[in-house]
């Protein structure tokens, strides 16, 4: 169901938040759109209806339902759903349009261009499509150079993808930017000391996807185990079926079941769960610059991912962390049990090197303000035009 802005708020600059899961904009952008408020935009929110649209987050605020099938590959469906998005853009009016998630930043970007709007897609890595290979990432390419030609600029999260577009000539280097991924809010998530009793823990926060590497960590925790390590594997997240790498919930209840793993479910507040591990494990395929693994170092915690963009920035390798390499079982394998013959000492002194790391290079307050900053500049620039879809 949409919801409609209060009338006097009509006259403030309108800016178009779209991500594929609504899950994704009240995780990942809660304070991008309280910070965009303070600054006198009207946020308006744009997803897939889902349980999470119901939320105070959500009913507290213009959200506009979006039709958007994130695993589709059927022209016609992707064509009504670009369609869609102008549709979207001629109702609700924007001044500018932010957007993260492969599609939205394709389609949401065309749609701008299409109707001379300002647009800023964010990258978070290269997707599904492109992990998997084969023919499909040329058309990708293709629509990607399209979509970004005209906008003001792309947000690239880690400085490998930024490389991989300009080289490919999808976007020109002049019309780029890197952010330290999301960010992280480091009065929110503080140093907190190790578990002192109980056994060892690993923690795994995020989505329940096969492409974050969750069949090797699980296969890897059974091999440590058949070795004789002891030790608790969690993990916290939500399954999301929507997704073509999603685990689905019968495989994810035999591990619960006959693999040893602790399943937490999806939790609104991770730091009970981050101050009760001693290592958050993340062995993706790739990402943007993953946010569990800033949480986990701003909390002091050592981490173990994979040596893949993205992900390799979040830590200093064999300082705050060690580094796997992808889709391979033993490797991980391998860095749990170095992590496990620490000593508490050596750990702790792990995760402080990890808080000093995002201190130094991943604060959200770089992300909040460059995007507050460039929606400033845009709204100054659009109230020299004529708005293309208002008559003011």
């Amino acid at each position: 169901m949409t919801t409609s802005p209060d009338n006097n708020k009509q006259t403030k600059p309108r800016v178009l938040l779209i991500a594929n899961t609504a899950w994704y904009l009240r995780n990942f952008r809660a304070r991008m759109v309280q910070r965009l408020e303070a600054s006198g935009f009207m946020v308006i929110l744009a997803s897939p209806t889902d349980p999470i649209t119901s939320t105070a987050f959500f009913r507290r605020r213009h959200f506009e339902p979006l039709r958007l099938s994130r695993k589709g590959r059927n022209p016609m469906v992707e064509l009504v759903a670009i369609i869609g998005f102008i549709r979207l853009f001629r109702r609700v009016r924007p001044d500018i349009v932010l957007t993260w998630t492969p599609k939205p930043n394709i389609y949401g970007a065309i749609a701008a261009r299409l109707l001379h709007i300002p647009a800023i897609p964010n990258v978070s890595g290269l997707g599904a499509v492109f992990i998997r290979g084969g023919a499909f990432p040329r058309l990708i390419g293709r629509l990607y150079r399209f979509a970004f030609s005209r906008a003001p600029v792309v947000f690239f999260q880690n400085e490998e993808d930024r490389n991989a577009f300009i080289a490919a000539g999808w976007v020109r280097a002049e019309r780029t930017e890197r952010l330290p991924g999301s960010g992280v809010d480091l009065e929110h998530f503080r140093p907190q000391p190790l578990p002192a009793l109980g056994p060892f823990v690993f923690l795994f926060i995020g989505r329940l996807l096969a492409d974050k590497g969750l069949r090797e960590l699980v296969a890897a925790a059974e091999h440590l185990r058949s070795e004789g390590h002891r030790f608790v594997l969690r993990m916290a997240g939500y399954l999301d079926p929507g997704n073509p790498s999603g685990i689905g919930p019968q495989e994810l209840e035999r591990w619960v079941k006959t693999r040893n793993v602790e399943y937490l479910g999806s939790l609104e507040d991770v730091r009970p769960a981050l101050n009760a591990a001693h290592c958050v494990v993340l062995p993706s395929y790739g990402e943007g610059v993953p946010k569990s693994l800033l949480e986990a170092a701003a909390t002091s915690r050592p981490v173990i991912t994979t040596d893949v963009p993205g992900c390799r920035d979040t830590l200093i390798s064999e300082v705050s962390g060690f580094l796997c390499t992808p889709r391979e079982m033993l490797s991980l394998a391998a860095c749990m049990a170095r992590m496990l013959d620490l000593t508490p000492r050596q750990l702790a002194d792990m995760g402080y090197a990890g808080r000093v790391h995002v201190e130094e290079k991943f604060s959200e307050e770089l992300v909040l303000e460059a995007y507050r900053l460039r929606c400033l500049t845009l709204q100054n620039r659009t109230l020299r035009v004529e708005h293309p879809l208002s008559d003011r």
